[in-house]
């Protein structure tokens, strides 16, 4: 929903993961290791009020993890790829308590998340 009159924030993203799939099993997938960094350009602009200020860094928070992927399992017969994974959100980035808009968010946090691919062959 947009407000008339607020500003308008736009970004350009840039994510970049590196996964390191071991040959240990795990409760029958295999254990992995991935990080995350991600490169954001921030912009503002409003039509009526002042813009906030925007820090000109890109550099966004460290997010390092682990999990099981399971590989080529079946599911009704079809391919179904699956992982579980645990992350740490690292406060690394760009943050500036002299800007109203950051790349960081200059915070800890944890995580949990489970995510599949299932596919079924075009016939």
């Amino acid at each position: 929903m947009r407000v008339d009159g607020a500003p308008k924030v736009g970004y350009l993203l840039s994510q970049h993961q590196l996964v390191y799939l071991t040959k240990v099993q795990v409760l029958d997938g295999n254990l992995y290791f991935t990080s995350l960094m991600p490169l954001v350009k921030l912009s503002v602009d409003s039509e009526s009020a002042p813009n906030p200020s925007v820090n000109p860094h890109v550099l966004g928070d460290l997010v390092l993890g682990s999990g099981i992927q399971w590989s080529d399992k079946k599911l009704f017969n079809h391919s179904f790829w699956h992982r579980a994974e645990f992350d740490v959100n690292l406060p690394t980035g760009s943050y500036n308590t002299d800007f109203a808009i950051n790349p960081s968010g200059n915070l800890y946090s944890l995580s949990l998340y489970y995510t599949f691919s299932f596919f079924i062959p075009a016939s």
